[in-house]
């Protein structure tokens, strides 16, 4: 039953968007309404929060990828390309 109500509102919060304030309301909640103890609301929050942290983090990490990924086939110059003609042109100054 408590893994329901935790996969239920991570679900339903869209995880990533999930912050400890929401979380502990949303335990309270359910800790009224008879559903969880003190002890299981502490560790459904802890739970929640790093599920959301985690999801957050890949989240990030897909998003970068997919901008690298847009970088490369751009024909934008990045910083690397900028820094590496520098060097050329100081070098034929020489």
């Amino acid at each position: 039953m408590k893994d329901i109500l935790k996969k239920t509102i991570l679900f339903g919060l869209g995880l990533g968007a999930i912050t400890r304030d929401k979380a502990n309301s949303l335990v309270k909640d359910l800790k009224k309404k008879g559903y969880l103890n003190e002890k299981e609301g502490k560790k459904l929050v802890n739970d929640i929060v790093s599920e959301s942290l985690r999801t957050q983090k890949k989240i990030q990490k897909s998003v970068e990828e997919q901008v690298k990924k847009a970088m490369k086939s751009s024909p934008l110059a990045t910083k690397k390309d900028l820094k590496d003609l520098e060097k050329k042109i100081s070098k034929k100054k020489k």
